[in-house]
């Protein structure tokens, strides 16, 4: 559902790995559309699992969050909408 839900808008698809690498880093390199949406699109519980599962701490996820809606401008207030 994540994946899906992050690749739909897109004719590439990020898989579930490099999600989770660049998550991680804070780097998102050319999928940084897909990141984008994940934080945008995917429900706030499902975002927390996914990086749980994966192995993204809750500080690398809030980092990596942080720089895409700065340079977005993309935000979810239920994620915490504040920088």
């Amino acid at each position: 559902m994540v994946l899906g839900t992050t690749n739909a808008p897109y004719k590439r698809g990020i898989s579930a790995a490099q999600l989770a690498k660049h998550l991680a880093s804070s780097r998102t390199g050319r999928w940084s559309v897909h990141v984008a949406t994940f934080f945008t699109d995917v429900r706030p519980e499902l975002i927390l699992k996914f990086a749980a599962i994966h192995g993204v701490s809750k500080s690398d996820l809030a980092t990596t969050y942080r720089a895409v809606k700065a340079a977005t401008g993309e935000a979810k207030p239920t994620l915490g909408g504040s920088s």
